[in-house]
């Protein structure tokens, strides 16, 4: 089997400052705003402020002509509007050019390492000896390169799954609102052997995300309904991660779990406020907080649900409810000192883990 690379990023294309023409350059800036749209990493403050610049509103606006107003001050108007518009396209240009700089690395690299990267990969030298062409060139044989990977041993390949297949925890844990369920990547339907050797591995080194409801039976069905249809009970005995999630006036608060271990001692809590940033923003700084689940915790004091610590007696609580959980999911679905979790067990343990949670976010 061959894997080959399919997508190649084109870079942005530069505005042309010395049109006069308003609507193209207006068009310009609405086209480049939706390229920052389709990339969901570049943050929505970055662009804001263009956003709201009202470019075509402005371009829409006649200059009155009436005896009055002197042909100077018209032609001074259109000269504020025509910079306005070229600061726009200076900007968004500018914003998209450092992404695309983080995503083709090409891009920073000087001429003569190009030409020397062209010829080292052995290919052909365009007649073009302009630098866009030698970043396309290098960009071509980059996803149209194969490589026979099932060629390699075994032990390797199993390797390579372990870094290919494990997603970004964060990004799970931080951005919980409208986030779809991980299922299966693409990695995993190339073909069956990889699909069998690499499956357990996906389940067994990632994360899930559960979420908590207000309703008891509402929340049995929304937790595990994307489990119940997208993992078999086969694969399901190889998760033994999982991060259990509720969401109280803006706050997030994540229960850490290692199902294989039996200590709730080791569970931890992270609380994080909200954003409306995204995690590769610079103005993202997330409030957040993270502790053993049993001991007493203090919560910040801007936060609007911070109480008094807890008293021992509420800690004693947690801790039995919580060793209760834990040794009731092991002796449905513990099996020669492994724990193979099944979707009655778990519906049982989201159940009882959801009342210790709601004690201790809610206090």
């Amino acid at each position: 089997m061959e894997v080959t690379q399919v997508k190649q990023v084109i870079p942005v294309t530069p505005p042309d400052l010395t049109e006069k023409n308003l609507d193209k350059l207006a068009e310009y800036v609405f086209n480049q705003l939706e390229n920052c749209r389709s990339r969901p990493w570049i943050c929505a403050c970055r662009y804001e402020y263009i956003n709201n610049l009202r470019l075509g509103y402005l371009n829409c606006l006649t200059i009155p002509d009436q005896s009055s107003l002197r042909r100077s001050s018209r032609i001074r108007d259109h000269s504020d509007r025509l910079s306005h518009h070229r600061a726009a396209c200076q900007k968004v240009y500018g914003i998209l050019y450092r992404d695309d700089l983080r995503r083709i690395p090409y891009l920073t690299w000087s001429d003569d390492v190009l030409v020397t990267s062209l010829k080292q990969r052995r290919i052909t030298l365009p007649r073009q000896r302009v630098r866009a062409v030698y970043v396309s060139k290098l960009q071509h044989a980059d996803v149209t390169r194969t490589f026979a990977f099932m060629d390699l041993p075994q032990e390797i390949r199993l390797m390579v799954y372990e870094f290919a297949l494990q997603f970004d925890e964060d990004f799970y844990t931080k951005k919980p609102y409208g986030l779809k369920p991980a299922t299966k990547p693409a990695l995993l339907q190339t073909c069956s052997q990889i699909r069998e050797e690499a499956t357990p591995i996906f389940y067994r080194i990632n994360r899930f995300l559960l979420r908590f409801g207000k309703d008891d039976s509402a929340t049995s069905c929304r937790t595990l309904s994307w489990m119940k249809r997208y993992v078999s009970a086969t694969d399901l005995q190889n998760l033994r991660y999982i991060t259990l999630s509720s969401f109280h006036y803006g706050w997030s608060y994540h229960i850490k779990i290692d199902l294989n271990c039996r200590d709730p001692l080791k569970w931890t809590l992270q609380c994080n406020h909200e954003s409306r940033h995204n995690l590769s923003c610079n103005n993202h700084y997330p409030l957040s907080e993270e502790s053993t689940v049993m001991q007493e915790r203090y919560p910040r004091r801007n936060c609007a649900l911070a109480k008094h610590h807890q008293n021992a007696g509420l800690v004693a609580a947690n801790l039995a409810a919580a060793h209760k959980a834990i040794g009731e999911l092991w002796e449905a679905c513990g099996e020669n000192g492994r724990i193979k979790p099944s979707f009655a067990g778990l519906l049982d343990f989201v159940g009882a883990v959801k009342d210790i949670n709601t004690n201790l976010t809610q206090r």
